[in-house]
């Protein structure tokens, strides 16, 4: 009598369909499917954030085409085999605006000769954080304006490669041979 009570209650609750109790409606397949989307969501989600990572944004587009249009006019649009390339951890500051609400954030990369290698990296040892805020400086006290367009950008590479070679090197042999943007962006 219990047992038909049970199947009273089970019918009840599931139907009159006996099937209806089967594989698509157990508790384990609806556990079982759940755990299925959420992997297959989180798997969705990492990928499509690895590929927009790796796809330059308007900004950073606009970084490579000035590093470009830079090595194109200061080398022949070539680097030889014989450089060395030294990046920096990105610069954030904040752009001389009105209301001092605009970001930059860059990450430099000097280029220099192989055969100087050893004194450059002596040198930019010995003086990384004097140079670090140097260059935070620099870039604090430009503007929007400064900073927009690939004939601007190429200014303050240039203008960035004087600057470190004076100061690493004062009335000396410049070693610094190219500065680059990676990265650029303006939040």
């Amino acid at each position: 009598m219990a047992e038909d009570s049970k199947d009273q209650l089970a019918k009840e609750i599931l139907g009159d369909k006996p099937a209806a109790a089967g594989a698509k409606g157990s508790p384990m397949f609806l556990i079982i499917a759940a755990v299925v989307v959420v992997i297959a969501g989180g798997a969705g989600g990492y990928l499509a954030g690895s590929l927009l990572r790796k796809a330059p944004g308007p900004q950073k587009a606009h970084a490579e085409e000035s590093a470009a249009a830079t090595s194109s006019e200061d080398e022949g649009g070539s680097h030889s085999e014989s450089e060395y390339f030294e990046e920096f951890e990105p610069f954030t500051v904040t752009l001389e605006t009105p209301r001092r609400d605009r970001f930059l954030v860059a990450t430099v990369i000097l280029a220099f000769d192989k055969a100087d290698m050893k004194v450059v990296m002596e040198m930019l040892e010995k003086k990384k954080r004097e140079l670090r805020s140097k260059i935070t400086l620099y870039l604090n006290s430009r503007t929007l304006e400064d900073v927009s367009g690939t004939k601007n950008l190429n200014r303050i590479l240039r203008e960035l490669q004087d600057m470190i070679n004076e100061y690493l090197w004062p009335n000396q042999k410049p070693l610094v041979t190219l500065v680059l943007f990676k990265n650029l962006a303006i939040q």
